[in-house]
């Protein structure tokens, strides 16, 4: 007892700040949130641009996936002035659960200011008195990490080369974010499906591709019967369906993998971002496929990552197209679920599509500002590349947050 209070009081009158982890879960219900994927957003204070109500606690939380930062800038910033030194109102914010500066107020996060994680966490929050309130803050945030390539893609153009179907071959490295699902047996090394790197040790594929002796992934392969150098091969450890899948609709067909071993990153490895869960990636927005998968129907897979670009195909038309397909073959083929379904491909011309072996692999929007992101997951089709009938992929944005949570708790 005598230790313990000599080391109190020892602390205390060196200085010493014994400090515990911040509580964010004191917080009002009617402000603040959480922010998940890597496109960015913004932060404002309560009723922003007008000016915030008293006696709010407000906690803003950035969570990105293991391997990310954030980038926090404040566009606007008003607060309460001190009174006798001592913030009335005021700003905190946190890299993970370590307090970036003390509390800010009045006006001293000027637009200049730049905050920097070095956690994939970011919190802010948000304290008013009982007095008037004041303008308030606006602020943005960005995450690095990932949708970056450092290889330069190759065009790819509608008539040229081999097919994905209708695709040609991608640069080596070009799409660092493709893994290969394999299998191993006793006859060989077995490609199964495609998959997307999220993070050194999560891999996002399609649920369907979960199948008995699927053990391994690849990544920073390029041609499967000619391993490259930055070929890393690592053993899978878990595996997660969406709880919802179903596998007579195709509905929430995704899937995580969590790696045995955390893979190198390297310019042939890389993640790719995931979307904000309230992207909306509308028709005609030009993706890109990759993968090596069977370069018509039924037929060879490909021996080296093909590409291809198509646009997103119209919701209503999609639907009916299956709706059709559904009806006219008694029910074999499901219907499109647009919630969680989205489709692409050339409609009148066909041509250009994924197929078997392709499933599981990225669709990827390529912005001309910002990073690559992950817009879908390649799910299924009835057949590859056929005039008027689209390919239909999960839609990943209304699965960002089952994505978070899931690694959050399983890493």
């Amino acid at each position: 007892m005598y230790s313990l209070v000599r080391f109190l009081f020892l602390s205390l009158s060196c200085g010493v700040v014994l400090s515990t982890a911040p509580n964010f879960d004191d917080r009002s219900t009617n402000c603040g949130g959480v922010h998940t994927g890597d496109l960015g957003g913004s932060i404002v204070s309560p009723s922003w641009p007008s000016r915030y109500s008293s006696k709010r606690r407000c906690v803003y939380e950035i969570n990105l996936l293991p391997g990310r930062t954030v980038t926090l800038k404040f566009s606007s910033f008003h607060l309460q002035a001190r009174k006798k030194r001592k913030c009335r109102d005021y700003v905190e914010v946190y890299d993970g659960n370590s307090r970036m500066g003390g509390q800010f107020c009045a006006r001293e996060i000027s637009s200049s200011r730049v905050f920097r994680s070095q956690t994939n966490r970011m919190t802010v929050v948000f304290k008013s008195d009982r007095k008037r309130g004041f303008p308030g803050f606006k602020a943005t945030h960005t995450s690095t990490g990932c949708g970056d390539p450092v290889v330069p893609r190759t065009p790819w153009t509608k008539s040229g080369g081999n097919k994905i179907v209708g695709g040609n071959e991608a640069a080596p490295g070009s799409y660092p974010w493709q893994v290969s699902l394999r299998r191993y047996s006793a006859a060989g090394v077995f490609h199964v499906c495609g998959g997307s790197l999220l993070s050194p040790k999560w891999v996002v594929t399609a649920a369907h591709c979960i199948v008995h002796g699927l053990d391994w992934v690849a990544v920073g392969d390029h041609d499967r019967y000619n391993s490259p150098a930055t070929k890393q091969t690592v053993r899978i450890e878990r595996k997660f369906k969406h709880p919802g899948y179903d596998d007579d609709t195709n509905a929430n067909d995704i899937a995580l993998l969590k790696l045995r071993s955390a893979v190198s990153l390297t310019p042939q490895v890389q993640p790719i971002c995931l979307p904000n869960p309230a992207t909306k990636t509308a028709a005609k927005t030009v993706v890109t496929v990759t993968g090596w998968g069977t370069v018509a129907e039924s037929g060879d897979s490909s021996a080296v990552l093909l590409q291809a670009d198509m646009p997103v195909e119209d919701d209503t038309y999609c639907v009916a197209a299956y709706n059709y397909i559904h009806t006219w073959s008694g029910a074999v083929y499901p219907k499109v679920d647009s919630q969680n379904m989205m489709c692409t491909g050339y409609r009148s011309t066909g041509g250009v599509d994924t197929c078997q072996g392709d499933s599981g692999g990225p669709v990827a929007v390529f912005q001309s500002e910002g990073p690559a992101y992950l817009a879908g997951v390649v799910s299924w089709g009835y057949g590859c590349g056929r005039q008027y009938i689209p390919g239909v992929n999960a839609r990943v944005p209304v699965f960002v947050d089952w994505i978070q949570k899931t690694i959050d708790n399983n890493s």
